[in-house]
């Protein structure tokens, strides 16, 4: 009986250390899935206030779009961990896709495209300077020297969705 009771207890004592493991990378997941989500959202209600022609509502939610991908974003989102029951599991498989991508190169690539596209609202609020710094800003964060081509291909994808946007609306 003896040996089955301390079996019991340092079988329990590894269950919990391993779920304390767990549930640290649980937390720092679950909090890139809100980010993510939230991500989605601003840009969906940027691009719809945009074409409402709501320039300063597209403003605004381009602005948090570009907080939420760049680095205090990023931080904030990873500084207040929280944890669910179904997450341990998850955490080892998205852990092993993260390992096979270039996550911070991606992450830069994020903020240059969302900082191009808050130059774009900027430019259309008649506010081209500070336009040009965020193109500038994106353009070092992507790695090119000019903007322009950067830019081009934003605005295009930018036609696209909303094209989209409207077939979905109909």
């Amino acid at each position: 009986m003896k040996k089955y009771f301390i079996g019991f207890l340092i079988g329990f004592i590894i269950a919990s250390v391993a779920t304390g493991l767990l549930s640290m990378n649980a937390s720092r997941i679950y909090l890139k899935n809100i980010r993510a989500k939230y991500s989605f959202e601003q840009e969906m209600l940027a691009v719809r206030a945009q074409k409402r022609g709501d320039l300063n509502e597209a403003f605004v939610h381009y602005s948090n779009l570009l907080y939420a991908t760049s680095s205090p974003g990023i931080e904030f989102f990873e500084t207040k961990p929280k944890w669910e029951f179904l997450f341990p599991i998850a955490a080892l498989i998205i852990q092993e896709m993260e390992r096979s991508a270039d996550i911070p190169k991606g992450e830069k690539n994020l903020e240059a495209i969302n900082r191009v596209k808050l130059g774009l609202i900027l430019e259309e609020l008649g506010r081209k300077d500070e336009a040009q710094q965020q193109y500038q800003m994106a353009a070092n964060l992507a790695g090119v020297k000019d903007a322009r081509e950067l830019k081009e291909k934003v605005r295009y994808v930018q036609e696209k969705s909303m094209q989209s946007w409207d077939q979905l609306s109909k």
